[in-house]
């Protein structure tokens, strides 16, 4: 069927569906990859691939429902405009989304920190402590530990910089290290769950969270928190194996037991 024999509605549909496509792998590719689980809401991954899709629609199939005429010899020329700039638009907010993408799952001290791609300067990434820290992952989240300076001066300075809004310890490479070296600290300041309310302060079941996860909530765990930059959510470990569980949405900030 050649495109003259469509009519306005039709061709509408046909790039209505060929865009939710287009949408539908972006998606399942930054949920899978880069915004795994729990990350894809607290990260605000959700609303910027909400806003791709809403420009892809109303860029692509409405302006072809709009323009299309079969009767009209600059029809195919038209389309490829529109399509043209339905791309430019995808591929814009693409890269914005990439450009914000999670690099770095950072523990330290008693909880974790969720830090994006654009949270990280270059300078402070080419100091990275090892060569794994001097480039941004593309295969989602990498988990690392960090260690705050020993030397008092150096400890100083990065306090007084952190003051006057400078990056803390989890945008700066140069104090990451491998996640093993820090994860006896961190579990000793994991949150029992029987200090944990079982509804968080947005009306989360944590017994559903975790369920999520294939868990059960009596079994032998406790959480940290995990800081991101739309919210806070959880990160379960078992106790007995000091093995870190995949994070649930359940703020836990909210949710301790005073």
């Amino acid at each position: 069927m050649g495109i003259r024999n469509l009519n306005r509605w039709q061709a509408f549909a046909w790039h209505l569906c060929g865009s939710l496509m287009l949408a539908g792998a972006v998606f399942l590719l930054f949920w899978k990859l880069w915004y795994p689980g729990a990350l894809f809401n607290a990260s605000g991954a959700d609303r910027l691939l909400l806003l791709i899709a809403g420009v892809d629609v109303v860029v692509g199939p409405l302006l072809t429902l709009i323009v299309f005429n079969p009767a009209k010899k600059s029809l195919k020329l038209d389309l490829a405009v529109i399509v043209v700039l339905q791309l430019a638009a995808m591929a814009y907010g693409t890269q914005v989304i990439l450009a914000s993408r999670p690099v770095f799952l950072v523990g330290a001290v008693d909880r974790f920190k969720l830090v994006s791609a654009n949270e990280i300067a270059s300078a402070d990434l080419a100091e990275g402590s090892r060569i794994e820290f001097r480039s941004l992952p593309w295969s989602g989240p990498q988990p690392v530990g960090a260690s705050p300076p020993t030397d008092p001066d150096e400890s100083f300075r990065l306090a007084t910089e952190v003051l006057a809004g400078k990056p803390d310890i989890d945008r700066l490479p140069k104090y990451y290290r491998p996640l093993d070296e820090v994860r006896a600290a961190l579990i000793a300041k994991a949150i029992p769950l029987d200090r944990v309310a079982p509804i968080d302060g947005k009306g989360r079941s944590l017994k559903e969270a975790l369920r999520s996860i294939q868990q059960d909530s009596a079994s032998d765990l406790a959480l940290l928190p995990i800081d991101a930059r739309f919210g806070s959510i959880a990160l379960p470990v078992e106790l007995a194996s000091g093995r870190f569980l995949a994070p649930i949405a359940f703020d836990l900030e909210s949710a301790q037991k005073r």
